[in-house]
């Protein structure tokens, strides 16, 4: 533990196996697990954590750091059960909620997030990246004013909170204030250069403001630090899609986001198809992938608006009514 915190991880991990070696319980188990959790090998981390559940005196953290091993992993639903069991033995872990809150949202559950995100800030109030997290959940959902709040509240403890600085670039933008949000944005990816989440906003902010070069330039920066990232190919495509160019829009899908299925690119490419034409085929994607239960905000609404655009389209005007409706 002493190599590691001390930056020497080359050290760190070889002492961390003799010790194990030597004495494989819970606790070495645990020193183990944390060193390799920290070098980035998430499975074997898993691994060690989960023994170390077996000792009733380390079996609240052992849960949490295995939860936020399986996380890394994108193993979300027993993600959400290790960190349940954690909060079930100590119910003020204030981490622990806050990490189950993201595992959730992940899960695409935002309500339950929501709920998690609450009760990590009962435990531990005033954390300004907790209320960030807060902001995103509530937002997702359509509960601008909780979301407001709580980036408010989160700018005011820490007005370089990355987090909370995308968050306001997104709530600025859904009301229309581009410039407002533009600023955000560009204030975020210059404290977080690495957000890939806070480059896409900032490119859809700049799209929506008809700055189509500088969109496509924070599109490409998005993909290239995370490559195949869902609103980031979904973004690219809609910019495709903002230019007439539908063909090369389906293109770039087919080759970007072939091996994601994420609503919001399932959005743009039933856009995409019935400006093609292609109105039957562009309503299997959607229907295929309209999003329901938690997910029945915003997102679903622009479902429901596309739905009928195609119904309409492919002459199904009870269809395309219905649709209309429920948007």
């Amino acid at each position: 533990m002493a190599a590691s915190q001390a930056g020497r991880s080359r050290d760190a991990e070889p002492y961390a196996r003799l010790a194990f070696e030597n004495r494989p319980d819970a606790r070495s188990g645990m020193a183990l697990g944390q060193i390799l959790l920290q070098s980035g090998d998430f499975e074997e981390a898993a691994a060690c954590f989960e023994k170390a559940t077996s000792d009733p005196a380390m079996a609240v953290d052992a849960n949490f750091r295995r939860g936020q091993a399986l996380r890394r992993l994108g193993r979300n639903e027993q993600a959400v059960a290790a960190f349940e069991a954690a909060v079930l033995g100590a119910e003020k872990h204030a981490p622990a909620w806050n990490e189950l809150g993201v595992a959730r949202l992940d899960l695409g559950e935002p309500r339950l997030a929501v709920e998690a995100f609450r009760r990590s800030l009962d435990a531990r109030p005033a954390n300004a990246a907790v209320l960030s997290n807060l902001a995103a959940a509530a937002f997702r959902i359509g509960d601008v004013e909780t979301a407001d709040e709580a980036v408010r509240s989160a700018l005011e403890l820490d007005p370089d909170q990355a987090g909370a600085l995308s968050m306001l670039g997104a709530l600025e933008r859904s009301r229309g204030r581009l410039e407002a949000a533009r600023a955000a944005y560009e204030r975020c990816v210059k404290i977080d250069p690495g957000s890939a989440a806070a480059w896409t906003g900032l490119a859809g902010t700049r799209q929506a403001a008809g700055d189509l070069e500088g969109a496509g330039q924070a599109y490409e920066h998005a993909l290239e630090l995370v490559p195949g990232y869902p609103d980031a190919v979904a973004g690219k495509a809609e910019w495709f899609e903002w230019q007439g160019q539908y063909e090369a829009g389906i293109d770039f899908l087919s080759r970007a986001g072939g091996q994601s299925r994420s609503p919001g690119i399932e959005l743009v490419a039933g856009r995409l198809l019935r400006r093609l034409g292609r109105a039957e085929e562009a309503r299997q994607r959607l229907e295929a992938a309209v999003p329901a239960g938690d997910l029945d905000g915003p997102l679903r609404r622009q479902f429901c608006f596309s739905l009928g655009d195609v119904c309409d389209a492919a002459g199904d005007f009870r269809a395309a009514w219905d649709w209309y409706a429920q948007g």
